[in-house]
């Protein structure tokens, strides 16, 4: 895959389009003391770049 394709954000939107989904059907897979901090991670990772958030380099 090209740098080029993940400057385009595929990744946060993959993450965008599918993690609620696949969270509704599989958190009760990851131990509970992880689910928050997965939940969040995930949050600011598609958040990421954006202005209210800020960018990363």
């Amino acid at each position: 895959m090209s740098k080029n394709r993940y400057k385009n954000g595929v990744i946060k939107q993959i993450l965008k389009d599918h993690f609620d989904g696949f969270w509704n059907l599989h958190d009760t897979r990851f131990p509970e003391a992880y689910r928050k901090d997965i939940k969040e991670t995930v949050w600011k990772a598609i958040r990421c770049g954006t202005r209210d958030l800020g960018y990363s380099r």
